[in-house]
């Protein structure tokens, strides 16, 4: 975007580009940050009419007083240098009412034709508060889950991708496998060598490309205990779980 805009084209053809854009767009001139190019998509993001165009940029979002992102255009209109800002946390008065939004964007440098003086400085903005929102949700919901698991009275283990990484064992798990908590983070193969040459890798790997459930009744496992093998016998399930988009990522044990 940078060199675009040192490009040859001229202010006014650069205005009539940025107007007509499919993304969020617009052109803060002089150090005052007026607004002389604000695409529909910018004011959507807004929540503006398009008669702030020709305000200073605070007179037209007065709620960005405090924020930081006067300081952030004035840095980048002082040395040329573009700032990229992702998943950044706004507060926009949009409809009446104050809104918690999410944005990433860039700001760059906008010269004059000589590439001599920096005029103001050029924002592509794209809103991503659902996808933030989303991403927090999940993430409590995932923290919430690992309690429950550590917390449980039984033996309980996740384990997350096609290379089956151990994400969670509770400390029952842990005494099952005869194991440390040093064992979280690895590939199950590696975490507990004895497994291979048993079914249960393979079963494993059957679960999470099929998506069913595998349950277990009396099944024999053979496990290293007190530095030396032992056979065991276990009922358990191998269960598949799925992401917003039905997607098997990780196997419930």
């Amino acid at each position: 975007m940078k060199n675009f805009l040192k490009s040859n084209i001229s202010q006014e053809s650069l205005a009539i580009l940025l107007t007509q854009a499919p993304v969020a767009l617009s052109m803060l001139m002089g150090d005052d940050f007026v607004i002389q190019v604000a695409n529909p998509q910018i004011l959507e993001l807004w929540g503006k009419p398009a008669e702030i165009i020709g305000l200073k940029l605070i007179e037209a979002l007065p709620e960005l007083k405090g924020q930081k992102f006067i300081e952030i255009l004035t840095e980048v209109k002082t040395t040329g240098n573009p700032y990229k800002g992702y998943k950044e946390l706004a507060y926009i008065v949009r409809n009446g009412k104050t809104e918690e939004v999410y944005f990433d964007f860039i700001y760059t440098a906008i010269y004059n034709d000589e590439k001599t003086e920096i005029l103001g400085v050029s924002v592509v903005a794209t809103e991503v508060t659902e996808q933030v929102l989303s991403e927090k949700k999940l993430a409590d919901t995932e923290y919430k889950f690992e309690n429950l698991i550590k917390e449980a009275d039984y033996s309980i283990a996740l384990y997350k991708g096609e290379d089956l990484i151990i994400d969670i064992a509770n400390d029952k798990m842990l005494d099952t496998w005869g194991k440390t908590k040093a064992v979280i983070g690895k590939k199950i193969n590696e975490a507990i060598p004895e497994l291979e040459g048993q079914p249960f890798l393979q079963i494993l790997k059957d679960v999470y490309q099929t998506g069913k459930t595998y349950y277990a009744t009396e099944d024999k496992v053979v496990l290293e205990s007190n530095l030396k093998l032992e056979t065991f016998y276990y009922n358990f399930s191998y269960k598949p779980i799925r992401n917003s988009n039905g997607e098997v990522y990780a196997i419930l044990n």
